[in-house]
């Protein structure tokens, strides 16, 4: 599955490095295939942090929140 990530300046400034931390660690805990993509922009810099989860955009997103919306996107994949 596909993780992208902004870490435009919005998104940098509002926790973006936060996310991608949370993603890592889960990936590696939990052994999942994770592409985790940093991207410039996911138009959506007035809710930053914005991330893309299987084609759909969040934001803003909590480490939290985006753990459960990637849980929730495999299991229903299965």
């Amino acid at each position: 599955m596909k993780v992208k990530v902004c870490i435009g300046t919005p998104c940098h400034l509002m926790g973006a490095q936060n996310l991608v931390s949370a993603l890592e660690k889960y990936k590696s805990k939990h052994e999942v295939e994770l592409k985790i993509e940093a991207v410039n922009c996911l138009d959506n810099c007035n809710q930053a942090p914005a991330v893309e989860v299987a084609g759909e955009v969040y934001a803003p997103a909590t480490p939290q929140e985006l753990i459960e919306i990637v849980k929730s996107k495999q299991s229903s994949k299965k």
